[in-house]
């Protein structure tokens, strides 16, 4: 329940979870609700030469969905999840091209449908030899539709419609243990791109693939890490038209009292 002077009256916001265990190894659960989001400060009063508030925005309305199941035996977790979420008059920065001011701006609607798929492995519950090793490998996809308007998004429409993530984890030798991280993703949407400050038009974000590595050695009281990143010095963008770090090395030492 929500009072708010920027809405009339008392409004609800309600939302319930239920989940069911059939087995011992299996879990079902389902979730729904309904949120709100207000316009901040920025949104309503941040007014520059490059950007032009909105003192008029609504307030972002959502309700979502989801559905799940996990599956769980010493061995291995499986786990799906689908979701949908439908969202009216999200708050979103736009402009219609490159040389206006971005604005403030409710879109009427954006909805959203997705699901993940994952999967844990410790084979050392198998194998005692392999104890300690652990592979987590997830997938995440989403679509999204909206009624942009033929307007350039700042945030809302560049979303991330695939995500793979593979992780492991494994001993090497008398307490010294490696922690790998793979991540390869594709962001819809486009971003602006400048060379040399000149306005080279919008772009489609490419996919990119990352690698880290993570080494941990602990003898008696000291725990020493040395932490690998993006060890191909992958050029990317996240979000916008800022590149992201390339290979990174970092190092450190931790003392147990």
């Amino acid at each position: 329940m929500q009072r708010n002077t920027l809405l009339d009256g008392v409004r609800f916001y309600p939302s319930a979870g239920l989940a069911y265990r059939p087995t011992d190894d299996l879990k079902l659960n389902a979730t729904w609700s309904r949120s709100t989001r207000m316009p901040t400060f920025t949104d309503l009063y941040y007014t520059t030469e490059t950007h032009t508030a909105n003192v008029g925005l609504k307030p972002e309305r959502s309700e979502s969905v989801d559905l799940g199941v996990t599956f769980t035996r010493p061995a291995v977790t499986l786990r799906l999840v689908g979701y949908l979420m439908w969202g009216r008059d999200v708050i979103d920065w736009v402009r219609d091209s490159g040389t206006a001011k971005w604005a403030s701006w409710n879109f009427t609607e954006i909805d959203k449908q997705g699901v993940e798929v994952g999967a844990t492995f410790r084979p050392g519950a198998i194998w005692p030899s392999m104890r300690g090793t652990v592979l987590n490998v997830d997938y995440a996809r989403m679509n999204q539709t909206a009624d942009s308007h033929g307007l350039e998004s700042r945030y809302s429409l560049n979303y991330l419609r695939d995500k793979v993530t593979v992780g492991l984890q494994h001993p090497i030798f008398r307490g010294l243990t490696a922690s790998w991280h793979f991540r390869a993703q594709k962001r819809m949407g486009s971003y602006r791109r400048y060379v040399d400050k000149k306005d080279m038009g919008l772009e489609p974000y490419p996919a990119f693939s990352t690698l880290d590595l993570k080494l941990n050695y602990a003898v008696r009281k000291f725990d020493f890490h040395l932490d690998l990143n993006n060890m191909f010095n992958v050029t990317y963008y996240d979000i916008g038209n800022v590149p992201q770090a390339g290979f990174w090395l970092m190092g450190g030492v931790a003392f147990k009292l």
